[in-house]
């Protein structure tokens, strides 16, 4: 059994040794793969922006519905219902903030 085992990796150091790739084609892929990181990054900063965007238009809101309250043009249940759609939509976007932000720790 051993003697077989021995056979078959020599067969397979042969057959990946007899595997090459030009530097042409090296550096094809290469360009390839940067590419593909690249649009994966700008994808995210897209996404980071779009996040960062919507936080600051959901707190505005918040802010003009308490001054709105204040100014008693909605009544305190307007101003919950409101307030908790709000902080809803808060805490999702602090969620995928911190999630990216993990990711982001986590390959550094």
């Amino acid at each position: 059994m051993g003697n077989q085992r021995s056979h078959r990796d020599t067969g397979n150091a042969r057959c990946y040794r007899d595997i090459a790739i030009t530097e042409v084609e090296y550096a094809a892929l290469a360009a390839q793969v940067e590419a593909a990181f690249d649009e994966r990054l700008a994808s995210r900063s897209q996404e980071l922006a779009e996040l960062t965007e919507n936080r600051k238009r959901l707190q505005n809101e918040s802010d003009k519905l308490l001054a709105a309250h204040f100014a008693d043009a909605i009544d305190l249940d307007t101003l919950k219902r409101h307030q908790d759609r709000i902080r809803a939509g808060l805490a999702d976007i602090d969620r995928r903030l911190a999630s990216e932000h993990d990711h982001h720790e986590g390959l550094g």
